[in-house]
């Protein structure tokens, strides 16, 4: 659905296993990743705006770092925007697992 409070779209625990993905994809693919790594959730928490996009920052600086285009970037939030589940959804190209996804296909592609 549409317009979901961020609580409705994903846990603090998804949230946390969203950066262990992207951790374990760095060290993995040898990746220097000098962008700010997004803070962890707790149960409760509001994502916000900066953090929503401090997480879409160190996703575009590992899919940067990979040569991934610019099709696959998450979108950028403002303050104020509502944040919906289509944001996170897995299947979502633009959502940040679907970036993340996309980025792990590609570097287990590269081991071929």
């Amino acid at each position: 659905q549409t317009g979901l409070p961020v609580s409705d779209a994903i846990t603090a625990a998804g949230w946390n296993n969203l950066i262990a993905k992207i951790d374990t994809l760095i060290q993995r693919a040898e990746l220097s990743v000098s962008t700010a790594k997004p803070s962890y959730a707790v149960s409760g928490m509001s994502i916000t705006a900066s953090l929503y996009n401090t997480m879409r920052g160190y996703i575009v600086a590992v899919l940067l770092q990979m040569n991934i285009g610019t099709a696959y970037f998450p979108p950028t939030v403002s303050t104020g925007d509502v944040i919906t589940p289509y944001h996170f959804a897995f299947e979502g190209t633009n959502s940040l697992q679907g970036a993340v996804n996309r980025a792990i296909s590609v570097f287990n592609n590269s081991l071929n």
